[in-house]
């Protein structure tokens, strides 16, 4: 113990267990040899930074703003959450595929920048949009309306079905033809 500078450091050696406390600038560092697990805590501004070396582990918290990140090396995974505005952010580097959910709209997006696809589904709507960069196609379904609409960017054409009306549109933008089908 240091009391100008208020410090207090703990050592278990059977336990491989490693304390150091700064009470002057509340600040802890808790390490666990054995583990390996690695604390860090500022208690002045809320942040924790806590490192699981066995596993690949890393997690930084920070309580006042809500915020947690993670992360795991080993399968290139990161993953953001923002627990006061219900935000997550995910990606995987190896499958080079991003998940962005927000809990409090029920919004989800997907891509998957390998195959240059996206998709977003609003739980609440529900909608549910499919993007294919690499190909120009897009496809939104609109489940709550049971609406269908099929875009082809490239090719301009546009088809939409409405499930419960029974009637199909085929939109051909180019050649500005529009044939619509009544199922019923």
């Amino acid at each position: 113990m240091d009391l100008k500078g208020f410090q207090w450091i703990s050592a278990d050696i059977s336990g491989s267990q490693w304390i150091s406390d700064d009470l002057s600038g509340s600040q802890r560092i808790s390490m666990d040899l054995k583990g390996p697990q690695q604390i860090s805590d500022d208690l002045s501004g809320s942040h924790r930074i806590s490192v699981v070396i066995s596993g690949s582990q890393w997690i930084s918290e920070d309580l006042s703003l809500s915020q947690r990140i993670s992360m795991y090396l080993w399968g290139s995974q990161w993953i953001s959450e923002d627990l006061s505005g219900s935000q997550r952010s995910s990606a995987d580097l190896n499958g080079s595929q991003w998940i962005l959910a927000d809990l409090n709209g029920s919004q989800m997006t997907l891509a998957d920048l390998s195959g240059s696809q996206r998709i977003s589904m609003d739980l609440k709507g529900p909608q549910q949009i499919s993007d294919d960069l690499s190909g120009s196609q897009r496809m939104s379904e609109v489940i709550s309306g049971s609406q269908w609409i099929s875009e082809d960017l490239s090719g301009s054409q546009r088809s939409s079905a409405d499930l419960n009306g029974s009637q199909r549109i085929s939109e051909d933008l180019n050649g500005s033809q529009r044939p619509s089908a009544d199922l019923k």
